[in-house]
């Protein structure tokens, strides 16, 4: 915002107080280029000084474009968020538009028909708030002195209501809880790329001042926004998730929101790393580890897991693998050893990357498996979370990625041994599967 320091005509007396003596209001409308911006809880963020012009920088918490009405200084508050995301159309896996064609005896289409309505989803209560998925559509029409085109867009967004107005991060707390839900079930980012609101005190009116509609408008987030500049990824880069929202079913999204808060330090390690591109190796099984070891001390004692156990006869960090290793009820192959053996080699490569006082960094090959398996392990175990955990495991205990990982312990010529050691391997085909880096290429220790 830029302003006059020293004005005489006082034009920019406000604004001059709002940079040297107070602070500026909470809430603020920008009108600009014939468009109305409202900006809610306003933060000062610095300003710089020249001869005479100077230059002061608001941050806004969230920007709705639209003008409310009624007294600006209210908080923002209101009931109904929709929000789209990546991956949400093929975990839902709804329409909106469905098509038809009429063809003549020779089989060539005469007449084409498209037909977009929104339609409503799976529905489940997390809290106090009822969430839902619907699918959305519109309409981009462009138009030019050579060609008429009309797009139909078709895309599913999360609704969150709440039975009374609340402000936009009591939305988005329910909502992330499904946004990582969907890093979990795709093994991969999930960005938030836009959201809408619905309330009463963003209505449209006719010239008359009747309204007619109170519609969704746009809001932007300094919380999400980040998000919006992500790299939107292929189609062809998306694997199919764990599971969907229908085979989860509402009681399953219910169950996952009220284990949420339990099992923070399960699910936000995981979706940390999983969440973020092109992690080290390193990272990887760090905060998946760290992960495994809150899930293994919430989940408890497992039996046989007695061999696991410290000098002292406490529960180790191969203790709390085995427990999950356990809960999840996969192996991964003879190169992978037994439970004990797999849980002895987690552990060992935690501490290892872990601790600056064991040396060396693990080998490349050693620490790319144990963080292939890891983000495997974590990702079946989060399906547990849903109280559906039996029924949703049992279709990859023998799944492609449970290959792929077998493939890879055969490239590397590596198996583990009964002491959770690393060894040759006398089996190795030398096969690989396809991967999204090469061996060794985003580790600290071959970098």
């Amino acid at each position: 915002m830029p302003f006059v320091r020293h004005d005489p005509n006082g034009q920019f007396a406000h604004v001059n107080r709002w940079f040297q003596e107070t602070e500026p209001p909470r809430n603020l409308i920008l009108v600009a280029h014939g468009m109305s911006l409202t900006l809610f809880d306003v933060q000062w963020s610095g300003h710089t000084h020249g001869s005479g012009l100077a230059l002061g920088t608001l941050r806004p918490s969230e920007t709705v474009l639209a003008e409310r009405e009624g007294e600006l200084a209210d908080p923002l508050e209101f009931d109904v968020l929709r929000s789209r995301m990546d991956g949400l159309n093929r975990w839902a896996a709804m329409e909106a538009v469905t098509s038809d064609y009429d063809t003549d005896e020779s089989g060539l289409i005469q007449s084409f028909t498209a037909i977009a309505r929104s339609t409503f989803g799976e529905s489940w209560r997390q809290g106090e708030a009822d969430l839902r998925l619907v699918a959305h559509w519109g309409t981009l029409p462009t138009e030019d002195a050579y060609d008429r085109r009309i797009a139909i867009t078709n895309n599913v967004v999360l609704e969150s209501r709440f039975p009374t107005a609340r402000p936009f991060v009591d939305h988005l707390a329910e909502q992330r809880k499904v946004a990582n839900l969907l890093v979990l079930m795709f093994g991969a980012p999930i960005s938030f790329r836009e959201h809408r609101i619905r309330h009463n005190r963003f209505p449209t009116r006719v010239l008359s001042g009747r309204i007619i509609d109170h519609p969704f408008v746009e809001i932007v987030s300094v919380r999400t926004v980040r998000e919006r500049a992500m790299r939107v990824p292929a189609t062809s880069e998306r694997q199919d998730p764990l599971a969907t929202v229908t085979q989860i079913g509402p009681d399953g999204m219910t169950e996952w929101s009220n284990n949420y808060d339990k099992w923070r330090r399960f699910i936000l390690p995981s979706v940390a790393v999983l969440g973020r591109p092109d992690a080290f190796l390193e990272d990887i099984v760090t905060s998946t580890s760290m992960a495994i070891e809150a899930a293994g001390s919430l989940v408890g004692f497992r039996e046989g897991e007695q061999p696991t156990y410290g000098r002292t006869g406490r529960p180790t960090a191969a203790t709390y693998a085995y427990r999950c290793l356990d809960v999840i009820d996969v192996e991964f192959g003879v190169h992978a050893g037994g439970r004990t053996e797999l849980a002895r080699a987690i552990a060992n490569n935690y501490n290892a990357v872990k601790h600056f006082d064991r040396g060396d960094l693990p080998d490349h090959r050693e620490t790319h498996l144990i963080a292939e398996l890891n983000c495997w392990i974590v990702r079946l175990f989060a399906l547990t979370l849903t109280g559906k955990g039996k029924e949703l495991i049992a279709p990859h205990r023998l799944a492609r990625e449970r290959w792929r990982l077998v493939q890879w312990f055969e490239a590397y010529r590596l198996r583990i041994d009964s002491g959770g050691r690393w060894v040759p391997s006398q089996q190795a085909s030398g096969t690989v599967g396809d991967h999204a880096a090469e061996p060794g290429e985003a580790t600290l220790g071959t970098g």
